[in-house]
Protein backbone atom coordinates (compact mmCIF):
# COMPACT_ATOMS: atom_id res chain seq x y z
CA UNK A 1 0.00 0.00 0.00
CA UNK A 2 1.24 3.45 -0.95
CA UNK A 3 2.63 5.37 2.04
CA UNK A 4 0.63 8.47 1.01
CA UNK A 5 -2.60 6.49 1.37
CA UNK A 6 -1.53 4.98 4.66
CA UNK A 7 -0.76 8.47 5.99
CA UNK A 8 -4.39 9.60 5.63
CA UNK A 9 -5.98 6.50 7.18
CA UNK A 10 -6.62 5.91 10.86
CA UNK A 11 -8.37 3.50 13.21
CA UNK A 12 -12.08 4.15 12.70
CA UNK A 13 -12.75 3.95 16.46
CA UNK A 14 -9.70 5.49 18.18
CA UNK A 15 -8.41 7.63 15.27
CA UNK A 16 -4.89 6.39 15.97
CA UNK A 17 -2.38 5.86 13.17
CA UNK A 18 -2.28 2.53 11.37
CA UNK A 19 0.59 0.42 10.09
CA UNK A 20 0.76 -2.18 7.37
CA UNK A 21 0.83 -5.72 8.72
CA UNK A 22 1.45 -9.11 7.13
CA UNK A 23 1.02 -12.67 8.34
CA UNK A 24 0.64 -16.13 6.89
CA UNK A 25 -2.67 -17.92 7.27
CA UNK A 26 -2.77 -21.68 8.06
CA UNK A 27 -2.71 -22.48 4.32
CA UNK A 28 0.50 -20.49 3.82
CA UNK A 29 -1.24 -17.60 2.07
CA UNK A 30 0.04 -14.14 3.01
CA UNK A 31 -2.62 -11.89 4.53
CA UNK A 32 -2.07 -8.14 4.30
CA UNK A 33 -3.94 -5.83 6.64
CA UNK A 34 -3.81 -2.53 8.46
CA UNK A 35 -3.18 -2.70 12.19
CA UNK A 36 -3.40 -0.28 15.08
CA UNK A 37 -0.08 -0.94 16.84
CA UNK A 38 -1.44 0.23 20.20
CA UNK A 39 -4.65 -1.80 20.34
CA UNK A 40 -3.76 -4.60 17.92
CA UNK A 41 -7.06 -4.06 16.07
CA UNK A 42 -6.75 -5.27 12.46
CA UNK A 43 -8.48 -4.07 9.31
CA UNK A 44 -8.34 -6.42 6.32
CA UNK A 45 -7.29 -5.30 2.86
CA UNK A 46 -9.38 -6.98 0.17
CA UNK A 47 -8.43 -6.53 -3.49
CA UNK A 48 -6.21 -3.62 -2.45
CA UNK A 49 -9.04 -1.88 -0.59
CA UNK A 50 -8.87 -1.38 3.19
CA UNK A 51 -12.08 -2.51 4.89
CA UNK A 52 -13.05 -0.62 8.02
CA UNK A 53 -16.44 -2.25 8.47
CA UNK A 54 -17.14 -5.96 8.49
CA UNK A 55 -20.24 -7.31 6.71
CA UNK A 56 -21.58 -8.61 10.04
CA UNK A 57 -21.49 -5.03 11.41
CA UNK A 58 -23.90 -3.70 8.76
CA UNK A 59 -27.60 -3.92 9.60
CA UNK A 60 -31.00 -2.40 8.94
CA UNK A 61 -31.38 -0.02 5.98
CA UNK A 62 -27.61 0.11 5.47
CA UNK A 63 -27.58 -3.68 4.97
CA UNK A 64 -30.42 -3.49 2.43
CA UNK A 65 -28.71 -0.67 0.49
CA UNK A 66 -25.38 -2.46 0.61
CA UNK A 67 -26.90 -5.66 -0.79
CA UNK A 68 -28.77 -3.71 -3.48
CA UNK A 69 -25.70 -1.80 -4.67
CA UNK A 70 -23.52 -4.91 -4.51
CA UNK A 71 -26.00 -6.59 -6.89
CA UNK A 72 -26.22 -3.74 -9.41
CA UNK A 73 -22.57 -2.60 -9.33
CA UNK A 74 -21.37 -4.90 -12.16
CA UNK A 75 -23.87 -3.37 -14.60
CA UNK A 76 -24.18 0.15 -13.20
CA UNK A 77 -21.75 1.90 -15.57
CA UNK A 78 -23.32 0.27 -18.62
CA UNK A 79 -26.82 1.15 -17.40
CA UNK A 80 -25.76 4.79 -16.99
CA UNK A 81 -24.44 4.86 -20.57
CA UNK A 82 -27.64 3.30 -21.89
CA UNK A 83 -29.73 5.81 -19.96
CA UNK A 84 -27.75 8.64 -21.55
CA UNK A 85 -28.17 7.10 -24.99
CA UNK A 86 -31.94 6.68 -24.71
CA UNK A 87 -32.53 10.09 -23.14
CA UNK A 88 -30.09 11.72 -25.60
CA UNK A 89 -28.35 13.36 -22.68
CA UNK A 90 -24.59 13.70 -22.61
CA UNK A 91 -24.09 12.38 -19.10
CA UNK A 92 -20.35 13.04 -19.26
CA UNK A 93 -21.12 16.71 -19.84
CA UNK A 94 -23.64 16.73 -16.98
CA UNK A 95 -21.19 14.99 -14.63
CA UNK A 96 -18.31 17.25 -15.68
CA UNK A 97 -20.44 20.39 -15.07
CA UNK A 98 -21.50 19.16 -11.65
CA UNK A 99 -17.96 18.32 -10.59
CA UNK A 100 -16.58 21.64 -11.88
CA UNK A 101 -18.78 23.32 -9.26
CA UNK A 102 -16.47 21.78 -6.65
CA UNK A 103 -13.53 23.84 -7.94
CA UNK A 104 -11.03 21.01 -7.49
CA UNK A 105 -7.66 21.82 -9.00
CA UNK A 106 -4.14 20.42 -9.27
CA UNK A 107 -2.64 18.92 -6.10
CA UNK A 108 -5.93 18.92 -4.13
CA UNK A 109 -7.07 15.93 -2.11
CA UNK A 110 -10.57 14.65 -2.82
CA UNK A 111 -12.60 12.26 -0.69
CA UNK A 112 -15.74 11.06 -2.41
CA UNK A 113 -18.22 9.51 -0.01
CA UNK A 114 -20.45 6.87 -1.67
CA UNK A 115 -17.93 6.57 -4.50
CA UNK A 116 -19.76 3.59 -6.02
CA UNK A 117 -18.00 2.37 -9.15
CA UNK A 118 -15.71 5.41 -9.26
CA UNK A 119 -17.18 7.05 -12.37
CA UNK A 120 -16.15 10.53 -11.19
CA UNK A 121 -12.43 9.78 -10.90
CA UNK A 122 -11.68 10.42 -14.58
CA UNK A 123 -13.11 13.94 -14.39
CA UNK A 124 -10.54 15.22 -11.91
CA UNK A 125 -7.03 16.40 -12.80
CA UNK A 126 -4.52 13.53 -12.83
CA UNK A 127 -2.49 15.21 -10.06
CA UNK A 128 -5.39 15.10 -7.57
CA UNK A 129 -5.06 12.61 -4.71
CA UNK A 130 -8.42 10.86 -5.01
CA UNK A 131 -9.86 8.70 -2.22
CA UNK A 132 -13.19 6.93 -2.25
CA UNK A 133 -15.36 5.62 0.54
CA UNK A 134 -18.30 3.27 0.10
CA UNK A 135 -20.19 0.80 2.23
CA UNK A 136 -20.29 -1.72 -0.64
Amino acid sequence: MDQRILSVLCDSVTHEELQLGREMDPRGVEKVFLVNPDSGRKFPIRDGIPCFIEPADVSGPNKRYQEFYDRIAPGYDLAAKLYGFFTREDLRKVRRGYLEELEVSEQHRVLEVSVGTGLNISFFPKTVDFYGLDIS
